[in-house]
């Protein structure tokens, strides 16, 4: 499916503002995703119209009270406020599970610092992702968080993907 055929999918932004929580992630970033971490067997952040996967957690369930094991957890989290779903996959991953992030590429933020520098696989997508129902690519760069199992922290490294031609 290319971008002119995505559809807007209920529950999606309609367009990006810049300021909403649900940005849909395109189904040929998710699947290029998969192929690189999963099988995922979650999406820790959904809604019932933009689910990645059979099983997820919606607002009313709460994914961050909710367990992400056992096995590979996708998440688009809710923008306002990234930084508890970065410590959740912190701990996720201390408890041996893989978790991938899905984030505005927002460095000099508490959140970023905290949670994701020396905690994670950072990786910056290019080109700007264009979300599900949206007119255009999104006004703010993005980036992926890979949480591993077993990592020796401090972790420093980044690099960056374009994504468009899925392969890391």
């Amino acid at each position: 499916m290319t971008g002119a055929q995505l559809e807007l999918l209920p529950g999606a932004c309609p367009a990006p503002t810049g300021t909403g929580d649900q940005w849909a992630t395109p189904p040929a970033l998710f699947e290029a995703l998969d192929r690189e971490f999963g099988p995922f067997v979650l999406d820790a952040a959904a809604l019932p119209g933009n689910a990645k996967c059979a099983r997820f957690w919606t607002p009313a369930e709460n994914g961050l009270a909710q367990p992400w094991g056992p096995g590979p957890t996708w998440c688009n989290p809710p923008y306002s406020d990234p930084g508890p779903w970065c410590r959740k996959a912190v701990a996720e991953a201390r408890a041996g599970n893989l978790s991938v992030l899905l984030l505005k590429s927002d460095t000099g933020t508490t959140w970023f610092q905290e949670d994701i520098a020396g905690q994670a696989e950072v990786i910056f997508l290019r080109p700007r992702v264009r979300f599900v129902g949206a007119p255009a690519q999104a006004p703010f760069p993005s980036l992926l968080a890979v949480y591993r199992p077993g990592l020796d922290l401090p972790l420093s490294p980044w690099r960056c993907w374009n994504w468009k031609e899925a392969r890391l």
